[in-house]
């Protein structure tokens, strides 16, 4: 009998263990895809920030300086302007590289954290089952079901008062019949009568 005892004790912290690792590893995996979303964002306003305030500074200069210098020689003066035209484009492509290769991290990490998820549930399915949680939850459903409720609470549907329609015998003088009002005064002369009141 101790044998079974020790081995169910051993198997129990053997998966006490399981799930701490799971639990654990399912944390860190949140952690790391919220710092995913954190550096996405960052790299985004950074990029868009630098990347138009560089083409901005570009046209400029372009408008200011450079078409005035290289205007009489077409070569030059369109190779000074390929910038000016090209930065624009130039800045989305690099917006949806850098949100595509995210959104990549973020599908790996997200698959991970499922992957996780599921082997923590059946990890705590495996449990129950060897632990015979179901057949004790049905028993406790079936003869004592106040114990699955918080604070004692009983199941819905069941009658919350006991049946005090007779007490030794006799009926309850609390609970007059209410289509009698002539039954109803009796009773309560009756009460008064058998404290002694005249």
């Amino acid at each position: 009998m101790g044998g079974i005892v020790s081995r169910l004790r051993q198997s129990n912290s053997d998966y006490e263990k399981i799930l701490s690792d799971l639990d654990s590893n399912i944390r860190k995996a949140e952690l790391r895809l919220s710092g995913i979303n954190v550096r996405e964002k960052r790299v985004l306003n950074y990029w868009l920030l630098y990347s138009v305030l560089l083409w901005f500074g570009y046209t400029a200069v372009f408008a200011f300086y450079l078409n005035k210098q290289y205007f009489y020689d077409p070569h030059t003066w369109s190779l000074a302007l390929a910038p000016a035209i090209m930065g624009l484009p130039i800045i989305y492509v690099g917006r949806f590289m850098i949100t595509e290769w995210y959104k990549r991290a973020k599908s790996n990490e997200e698959s991970q954290l499922s992957l996780l998820r599921a082997d923590q549930r059946l990890k705590v399915e495996e449990l129950k089952k060897k632990t015979a949680y179901y057949s004790t939850k049905t028993l406790l459903e079936r003869y004592d079901p106040a114990a699955l409720r918080p604070n004692g609470q009983r199941m819905p549907g069941q009658d919350i008062r006991p049946d005090s329609g007779r007490q030794n015998g006799q009926p309850n003088p609390q609970q007059p019949n209410m289509m009698d009002p002539g039954l109803r005064q009796r009773q309560g002369q009756g009460i008064v009568n058998a404290q002694g009141i005249p």
